[in-house]
């Protein structure tokens, strides 16, 4: 059967049992394990005897043959409040039992994609590797990533067959270094100033988009050779369009999903050009960049990355800055805004430029273009 632990109280006095959320409600069962008269004690039990006695535990019991989807969603509803837990957590103790320490795994791979900030990155590899062996990425999806575990697949007749995505350990573990190899190289060209220029992880438009990002570049890395440029180039087309769309910014594990497939069919012929293609050819034209005044939206940055791909330099030095002394300044001084009243129009990104720390901050502070760079 499978226990979810949702809280633990002193039976001791001073600590209340908290409740375990509106989730528990739903449950089949719930039972509340009590502690039994002083007179049953051992003399000096075993630390789990002590941990029984000694402590109320809340928990879930679930039917052995309860689908690990259904289980998911129990598992997802429980944690959603508290101390937050997630897909990772869960596969973690899922996998255990099975001789994979996931925790080890991720604490060997994470030196490796440090330049993104985020708490999110171990759940990524785990997307990627969903991604790239059944296309969908969603939590209940990421359960059949368990060694062993089968998966109901339906036929295009609409009938129904079982397979099994990984068969055992070795299988997981090659799928894991897989997906780790897959966000490391993406995320060297998303920093790369000659490929998509965001040298600075604070400038990356989005985040969540590195596991369909990742994904994609790993299938069209593994095309014939002849159709590998091809594919590449309609990755970027996608990403770009993906930015100036603002297509990350909401839910992104069935967008994901969705764009992969589409990115699939994109990559075998031209005719199946995903419709975000032509939603970006309408809308582009149409940006209002002047209203581009936040950092960190993916407008915003997705232009400050422009910037950086078309040779930004600074303007002192003639070197390009590098991520860690990256200045996003303005042109023209936003002191000088304030005092005519432009409000925020003064922020927006056709008035940003990339410098380093020690140019702003000692070559031109708040003086005007024409004053460092006389006519």
């Amino acid at each position: 059967m499978f226990r979810f632990q949702t809280s633990v109280t002193s039976g001791r006095g001073g600590m209340g049992l908290r409740p375990a959320g509106a989730a528990l409600g739903r449950l089949r069962r719930s039972r509340l394990a009590a502690r039994p008269p002083p007179a049953r004690r051992r003399s000096n039990p075993l630390p789990s005897v002590r941990i029984r006695h000694d402590y109320q535990v809340v928990y879930i019991e679930l039917d052995q043959d309860l689908a690990i989807d259904k289980v998911c969603d129990i598992f997802t509803q429980i944690n959603s409040r508290g101390v937050r837990l997630d897909a990772f957590d869960l596969i973690n103790a899922l996998l255990k039992p099975k001789g994979i320490q996931l925790k080890h795994l991720w604490r060997k791979a994470k030196s490796r994609l440090e330049f993104v900030d985020t708490g999110r990155m171990n759940v990524y590899i785990l997307q990627v590797m969903s991604i790239l062996r059944q296309a969908y990425c969603s939590p209940k999806y990421l359960y059949f990533l368990l060694p062993g575990q089968p998966k109901q697949v339906r036929r295009p007749d609409g009938s129904r067959h079982t397979e099994t995505l990984i068969p055992d350990r070795d299988a997981f573990e090659r799928q894991w270094h897989v997906a780790v190899d897959a966000l490391e190289h993406t995320i060297s060209l998303l920093r790369h100033p000659h490929e998509f220029g965001a040298i600075s992880s604070r400038y990356l438009p989005y985040v969540s988009i590195l596991p369909a990002l990742a994904a994609a570049h790993r299938a069209a890395a593994e095309l014939p050779a002849n159709r590998r440029l091809d594919a590449h180039r309609k990755v970027r087309y996608w990403y770009w369009a993906s930015v100036f769309t603002n297509r990350y910014s909401g839910a992104v594990e069935s967008t994901s999903a969705r764009d992969f497939q589409d990115l699939q069919s994109w990559y075998e012929s031209d005719l199946s050009e995903p419709a975000l293609i032509g939603e970006f050819r309408e809308r582009f034209r149409g940006l209002d960049l002047r209203r581009e005044t936040r950092r960190g939206t993916s407008v915003y940055n997705g232009i400050f990355n422009l910037i950086v791909l078309r040779g930004a330099q600074d303007w002192i030095t003639g070197v390009s800055p590098l991520h860690d002394d990256l200045y996003d300044h303005h042109i023209v001084p936003k002191s000088w805004g304030k005092g005519r009243s432009l409000s925020t129009s003064i922020d927006t990104i056709l008035n940003r430029t990339p410098l380093s720390a020690d140019t702003n901050r000692n070559a031109i502070r708040n003086r005007l273009p024409n004053r460092i760079f006389p006519i």
